[in-house]
């Protein structure tokens, strides 16, 4: 598992498992126990065809989507969506969707490899405008891995460029306020790896890789442990001063606007620490440790 997002401490989704007819790929937390979550067709069947689950985000209890692709080639990818009563099921034109936010229901946006974003508005799904030449030659890996929204409705979205042949990766940054995403930032450099990003609810953007960085409006300055070896997968948290970052070698860190602590209990180099979620009570983080997922529930 990888992903996961609450609209509640007692209404927390997480997905990433493979899904078939014996294996779900998406859970769901009532504040008492986790359930397996059926996603289905259209017609309503169960979704037999093996699909790993990249990202869950809502608007509200009964606005829920989820987004994967098809484990194997040629990797199409597709959109669920929960009502409050139903899931649906719908066919992306994307390979490998990876990340999902937006506006609402009728403005979200989905990021995936080879530099896609994709629009819907309510009804059809749309390719947004992306003002970058991104390279398409089969030694390059371009993917998106967050799309996240500003307290102005505007958009940001991260990318990450890998260079099979030089291994050398270039971190991007994209903003859209309206239909069209504008590059604001690119750079090359050891630090430049990263892969999520986070939007704080005063509006500081921070991301998460070979290290913490905070954005300053016209770059990005590490304020946390550039680790050559061991990346920070994710971060979020509810304020500038309650911050949290997982990722490999068993980092699981909070941040108080003073201090990082890593809390000592979570601390196993065997464990990579994946998504979380928080209201700012209760904290949920996702374990991978050989090939097994466990969830962490915690309070602050």
């Amino acid at each position: 598992m990888s992903g996961i997002w609450g609209s509640a401490s007692n209404d927390v989704y997480a997905v990433g498992e493979e899904q078939n007819n014996n294996l779900s790929g998406a859970w769901h937390y009532d504040g008492t126990q986790w359930s397996e979550i059926t996603l289905s067709n259209p017609n309503g069947s169960s979704n037999s065809d093996p699909i790993t689950l990249a990202d869950v985000y809502g608007f509200g209890a009964s606005d829920i989507w989820i987004v994967g692709y098809a484990s194997n080639p040629p990797f199409n990818s597709y959109a669920f969506h929960y009502d409050g009563k139903y899931w649906t099921k719908e066919s992306l034109n994307m390979t490998i969707a990876q990340c999902i936010g937006g506006r609402s229901s009728t403005d979200l946006d989905v990021g995936g490899m080879g530099g896609k974003i994709l629009h819907f508005d309510g009804a059809y799904w749309s390719e947004d405008s992306v003002s970058y030449h991104i390279p398409v030659e089969s030694f390059m890996f371009f993917s998106f891995f967050s799309i996240v929204k500003t307290s102005s409705s505007n958009l940001y979205a991260n990318a990450l460029l890998h260079n099979n042949s030089t291994g050398v990766d270039t971190r991007y940054l994209f903003t859209n306020n309206s239909k069209v995403w504008q590059l604001v930032d690119s750079s090359v450099a050891p630090e430049s790896y990263m892969l999520k990003i986070w939007l704080s609810p005063s509006q500081q953007l921070y991301g998460s890789g070979l290290g913490i960085f905070r954005w300053t409006g016209s770059g990005w300055t590490a304020i946390h442990n550039n680790d050559p070896v061991y990346s920070y997968l994710n971060i979020f948290g509810t304020a500038d001063d309650n911050i949290f970052v997982t990722g490999d070698g068993g980092k699981f860190e909070n941040y108080n606007g003073v201090d990082w602590y890593q809390y000592p209990n979570m601390n196993n180099p065997s464990n990579s620490y994946m998504g979380g979620w928080t209201d700012g009570k209760e904290v949920f983080v996702i374990s991978i440790a050989t090939g097994v997922s466990t969830i962490y529930h915690g309070r602050q």
